[in-house]
């Protein structure tokens, strides 16, 4: 008899374990994602010598994993009393975010995880001008626009929320760190789209997101 209740108790909690799981399951539909990234344009309106224009095409495939591409262009200038520089090009980044969000009741485009990406970048650099003065007197030069390609890796972190149904706004911090670039060690950009500059060996970025997500059906 007693063996008989407990096995009885065992299945009861059981049985209520799996009930409590289905009416705690949220189902997360698969979506379409496609945003715009927005700090770049108002960058260039305080600093018109760096543009970057970027988007983001994403596929829900669960709650917790995004397939991701960001293709975007970017365009660098600078110059100074001997001096000039300018590069210009395409990039792509591909990759997945994860979503660390665990609470089951949360609504299911919020986001707070992490992102890991590959990215290429397409460019040209050059140096329509430069000078300087010697003993032997003033001397000039130009370099023609060379064609560079550039691979990297991104690590981000950040966070979006859904603002109005089916509209996300979101930020993440980034990390890049330059794999190869053809260039070579003597003609090293200064710039190279979708990285940033290179004035240290992991290049910081920082994006903001507006999204539009079309849920798919299914």
């Amino acid at each position: 008899m007693r063996k008989t209740f407990v096995l009885f108790f065992s299945l009861l909690a059981a049985s209520n374990q799996v009930r409590a799981q289905e009416n705690d399951t949220i189902v997360v539909p698969s979506t379409l994602e496609i945003g715009i990234e927005l700090s770049g344009p108002l960058i260039y309106f305080a600093d018109s010598s760096l543009f970057n224009l970027e988007m983001r095409l994403a596929y829900r495939l669960n709650r917790k994993y995004h397939l991701v591409a960001e293709p975007g262009i970017g365009r660098y200038s600078y110059s100074q009393y001997n001096y000039s520089y300018k590069s210009g090009g395409f990039f792509l980044r591909v990759g997945a975010d994860i979503n660390l969000m665990r609470t089951k009741g949360d609504p299911v485009n919020h986001f707070a995880g992490l992102g890991l990406r590959y990215g290429i970048a397409l460019f040209s650099q050059e140096t329509p001008s430069a000078s300087w003065s010697g003993y032997w007197g003033e001397h000039s030069f130009s370099v023609d626009p060379r064609f560079v390609h550039a691979h990297f890796l991104e690590v981000s972190g950040g966070v979006r929320g859904e603002v109005v149904k089916n509209i996300v706004i979101g930020w993440s911090i980034r990390a890049r760190v330059l794999l190869y670039q053809s260039a070579g060690s003597g003609a090293r950009p200064a710039m190279i789209p979708g990285i940033g500059t290179l004035s240290k060996s992991i290049s910081p970025g920082f994006s903001y997101h507006l999204i539009w997500i079309i849920p798919l059906p299914g």
